[in-house]
């Protein structure tokens, strides 16, 4: 199902990075629907296009994958429908309640993980 989304080749090839993967870095193709697993996702619901508000019931938000985990619950969102498609978000609506667009673009978002590392989320993100 994963490979009927919008996912630029730009990320699957980041993916083959081992640098750019793990803690507060890019999270594996398994964990994009955190913590659940495919088979437990409405797809028809899921794959409407992003609009910053439209859940499945599990929580995630539509028209968008987690493509890293900041911790507490806070994920950057890779868009893939919509008309912000191709944008990342920062979800940290628990337990800061805030969704944000934090890049324009995923070459941006993966120019500056190769230049902060795991520390790349502070560039983006205010904690309190």
């Amino acid at each position: 199902m994963i490979d009927r989304l919008n996912i630029p080749r730009e990320l699957h090839q980041a993916l083959k990075e081992p640098e750019l993967l793990g803690d507060y870095k890019l999270s594996g193709y398994e964990d994009w629907l955190e913590p659940y697993e495919l088979e437990e996702i409405d797809w028809k619901v899921f794959t409407q296009p992003f609009d910053g508000e439209t859940t499945i019931p599990e929580g995630l938000l539509s028209g968008a994958i987690r493509i890293c985990n900041t911790g507490c619950e806070g994920y950057h969102l890779y868009i893939f429908s919509g008309k912000d498609e191709g944008s990342i978000w920062s979800d940290q609506r628990y337990p800061f309640g805030r969704l944000t667009r934090i890049c324009e673009n995923i070459e941006n978002y993966l120019e500056n993980l190769r230049r902060y590392g795991r520390d790349h989320i502070t560039h983006y993100e205010k904690f309190s």
